[in-house]
């Protein structure tokens, strides 16, 4: 696997002399990723050549932006206070993991799942804010962290990104399982179907096979079996109605499948790890938090859900 390689975290303790009069960025680095410490919202200047996927989160806000950065797209981070923390100043955090890197990780823990970062995308997370807590009062004490920290911290969250904030998708292979074609056609009748009761025995009839060859080759071909599979499109679905509509909670179950709006909510909280209630509060916190300084946000926030977010109910599970 071809990683980039970033200068060692040590290479960067020259910045440590740094003062609030005239503060510099503080940076550490491993092979797979790199942390740029702003104080004040001091401008960071980022080198081109790499993909990166971009943690920006301020320390007193609880919003995190992640996006993807391409090899080709370089300049200044930070010059201008973004919305999402009110326009004042405020110490920032850029954390930036290695792409080729982050999907590697994501692929072996989640499966054969590639994981895609939307644009614009802000979220709240507690745990995702207490890592960046810490590493800002690593970098506060004038604390560099270690390459070898780095390293281990790396994995931790290029794992939990492309299980709670990214959205999944399979990677057919072309040498094994089953055949292209067939694929295709049983995705896509997943798909169509999935408000429905989806069986595997009715997918394995579709291509012409026993229900456990059938099993067995689509595992192959997805890196998940058939009913995870169908599961994983379900919280997608979910997920993206939770963000876009004001379908209650219910209604939501019965658009993605579900008999019964308890057992959607197990398994919703199961696999998001948090209930679709607080999904939901949570992403249209992060909107209103985007959005604060302006007259976006009430507009786009729902009147039915202005109450319980203004209340802070977004980041209990």
């Amino acid at each position: 696997m071809n990683m980039h390689n970033f200068e060692a975290a040590d290479s960067y303790t020259t910045n440590t002399n740094m003062s609030r009069d005239n503060p510099r960025p503080l940076r550490a680095a491993c092979s797979v990723m790199k942390v740029i410490y702003c104080a004040d919202s001091d401008a960071a200047e980022l080198d081109d050549g790499e993909e990166m996927i971009e943690i920006l989160m301020f320390a007193d806000h609880p919003v995190f932006h992640l996006a993807y950065r391409r090899a080709d797209c370089s300049g200044t981070l930070g010059a201008e206070p973004p919305a999402l923390h009110g326009g004042s100043r405020a110490d920032m955090l850029i954390i930036m993991i290695d792409r080729i890197y982050f999907e590697h990780r994501s692929r072996v823990a989640l499966g054969n799942m590639v994981p895609k970062v939307a644009e614009g995308y802000a979220a709240t997370d507690p745990f995702i804010r207490e890592l960046g807590n810490a590493l800002l009062r690593d970098f506060r004490a004038r604390r560099i962290p270690t390459c070898a920290y780095l390293e281990s911290l790396a994995g931790v969250i290029a794992i939990h990104l492309g299980a709670h904030h990214c959205e999944r998708h399979v990677a057919p292979s072309t040498s094994i399982g089953l055949p292209g074609h067939k694929l295709n056609r049983v995705l896509a009748f997943i798909g169509e179907h999935i408000a429905e009761t989806i069986r595997i025995r009715d997918l394995a009839n579709m291509a012409h096979m026993s229900l456990h060859h059938f099993a067995r080759m689509f595992k192959q071909a997805t890196g998940v079996p058939p009913h995870l599979y169908i599961t994983m499109e379900r919280m997608k679905r979910a997920k993206a109605l939770l963000r876009g509509s004001e379908l209650a909670l219910v209604d939501i179950a019965a658009h993605v499948g579900f008999q019964t709006q308890g057992h959607f909510t197990a398994v919703f909280h199961r696999y998001a790890g948090v209930t679709p209630r607080i999904f939901r509060l949570n992403c249209f916190a992060a909107l209103q938090g985007a959005c604060e300084s302006t007259a976006i946000a009430k507009r786009t926030i729902p009147t039915w859900l202005r109450k319980d977010v203004e209340e802070g109910s977004t980041v209990r599970a």
